[in-house]
């Protein structure tokens, strides 16, 4: 007797519980939030899960109908459809209605940001781990050739990824065609939507007009290979980012305050491929964007240093400056501007002991025989923030997610276009963070001032001016030229503290530090820092091996000396 051919549904069934185990889409105990239009691809998406429900170890399956409000005397209607659709299953249906904003990008991109937005925070309303979407290989093949068509590079090939965050796509591994078939052969129904037939769009156009073409003219099987492209290069770019994760520590990389370098010694040895998307990653850990492909070769040439610019000419916000050993990524106000920190603090007008506010931190005076009674500076923990993996939109930067769930559910992931506004900060405040800080010596960050000197010439805390010198066991040097030769970074020049009598520096906080006096009374001059001031000198001595550098004392005769 033969046997039975399976049906259709059983068979998409089949292929859809396989291809969720392969990539890891659900965990046992899901609540899975379910968008449903009424269209066939959703109520499909709805059917599988609801069958596959109890073998995949999902706990919840909610449905949301979105209005757009672009369909007035149509979406009720919908909307009632989707309602009973869940109701039949005994499951929970969401309507939520959307005023799109009237600004922005064109209207379909400004319907579907509100609409994953909306998405997301029903989500959380709703305490679900999965937001799952009904994406089929059909819509692989359109957005590959849609992002052919603008221009693009390997991420972009990689078309659209089946996990992202809490967002899944079970439907990839079929196409518009199998749908279809198991609707003709259960008897479905579904609402259509007259949009979707319309060519005013380029998605439609590519829909109804670009592939039906090519197919029928290059290759009938133009949809499938374009699906295996886009899943041949998820392959290349999950390789490159396990590359790059393996980099993303000291001495590669090391953040502070909101503030990344990246060494040029680990940089120049680099492939091609992996420098540009270390300086890709970089730029989007700080400001969260990403920069054209010309741009981002405009950095390698200066990595390279093919390019005499140190500072990367690049528009607002980015800010990128190359300095002897680092590429420094600054986001805006990650410290004061130099007319910020113009404030001079005249310390023999200090009484004793006293404490001021300076733009660089807490000053405090007193005599050295009593102990310092002020807060510790604190400093991130070890040279390198663990700064780890982000999933994005994949238009812009993301990192794969070909990883087990039971991985990825253990980070902070975050979708910037596609979640809520908590989520959209969750770059921001992780580079913030970088790691725990640690409570750590004054050395450094302290002085001790001969009275004799404190009362006989006037002492202040102030950035450098023209002029200014300093005092080596060789000889008196410019200020300027000995911090050239210690390759201070220019930006932190000029916004730097000193301690200076008259023109003679004699102390650059936590970077050089005055001989040790004789035995005679001595003040106590400490710098509580900001955690801008702590941040900077954190990567200033990350930069290189350093030491804090010892400076002389200038004697009272000492006016102008003479330079070496």
């Amino acid at each position: 007797m033969d046997r039975k051919k399976p049906s259709r549904w059983s068979t998409c069934c089949a292929q859809v519980a396989a291809f969720v185990r392969k990539e890891g889409l659900f965990f046992t105990g899901d609540r899975v939030l379910v968008g449903v239009s009424g269209g066939i691809d959703s109520v499909f998406l709805w059917e599988v899960l609801c069958a596959l429900g109890e073998t995949l170890g999902i706990e919840e399956i909610i449905a949301v109908y979105v209005d757009h409000g672009l369909r007035p005397d149509q979406t009720q209607a919908e909307a009632a459809w989707v309602r009973a659709l869940a109701a039949r299953s005994g499951r929970m249906a969401i309507a939520a209605a959307l005023e799109l904003s009237v600004q922005g990008a064109s209207l379909q991109e400004r319907a579907r940001e509100a609409r994953l937005a909306c998405l997301e925070r029903l989500a959380t309303e709703h305490h679900c781990t999965r937001i799952a979407l009904g994406h089929h290989r059909d819509d692989q093949a359109e957005t590959l050739l849609q992002r052919f068509l603008r221009g693009t590079g390997p991420r972009g090939l990689a078309g659209i990824w089946p996990i992202r965050d809490r967002w899944v796509r079970p439907l990839l591994c079929l196409s518009r065609s199998e749908i279809q078939a198991v609707f003709d052969e259960q008897s479905w129904t579904w609402c259509e939507d007259p949009t979707n037939l319309k060519t005013d769009y380029q998605r439609n156009q590519i829909r109804h007009l670009l592939l039906p073409l090519l197919e029928h003219t290059y290759n009938p099987q133009l949809r499938t290979h374009l699906a295996h492209l886009a899943w041949r290069t998820r392959q290349d770019e999950v390789f490159f980012a396990e590359q790059i994760e393996s980099l993303w520590k000291a001495p590669l990389c090391v953040a502070s305050g909101g503030i990344l370098c990246l060494s040029l010694a680990s940089l120049r040895p680099l492939a091609p491929s992996l420098l540009w998307r270390c300086l890709q990653r970089a730029i989007w850990e700080v400001y969260e964007a990403t920069l054209p492909e010309e741009q981002i070769e405009h950095l390698a040439l200066i990595v390279a240093g093919q390019h005499e610019a140190k500072k990367a000419s690049l528009p607002a916000p980015f800010c990128v400056i190359r300095t002897f050993a680092s590429l420094w990524f600054l986001p805006p106000h990650a410290f004061p501007s130099q007319d910020e920190t113009t404030q001079r603090i005249e310390i023999s007008k200090m009484s004793i002991p006293s404490q001021v506010r300076t733009p660089w931190g807490g000053l405090f005076l007193s005599d050295a025989s009593e102990p310092f009674c002020g807060a510790l500076p604190h400093t991130p923990q070890g040279s390198a923030a663990p700064l780890t993996p982000y999933w994005r939109n994949e238009q812009r930067f993301f990192h794969p997610t070909a990883l087990p769930l039971e991985a990825s559910r253990t980070r902070d992931l975050s979708l910037p276009h596609e979640s809520s506004p908590c989520k959209q900060q969750a770059s921001s405040e992780r580079l913030q963070a970088d790691s725990q800080p640690k409570q750590v010596d004054c050395e450094g960050w302290s002085v001790l001032i001969p009275r004799l000197e404190f009362g006989d010439r006037g002492a202040c805390l102030r950035t450098r001016r023209v002029g200014d010198i300093v005092r080596l066991k060789a000889g008196h040097r410019s200020l300027k030229r000995w911090l050239v030769d210690q390759h201070v970074p220019v930006f932190l020049r000029d916004i730097w503290p000193v301690l200076a009598y008259e023109q003679s520096v004699v102390w650059l906080p936590s970077i050089a530090q005055p001989l040790e006096t004789e035995s005679q009374p001595c003040l106590r001059l400490t710098l509580q820092p900001a955690p801008w001031l702590v941040s900077l000198q954190h990567l200033f001595f990350a930069e290189e091996e350093r030491q804090i550098v010892e400076f002389c004392w200038p004697s009272l005769s000492d006016v102008r000396p003479k330079m070496l």
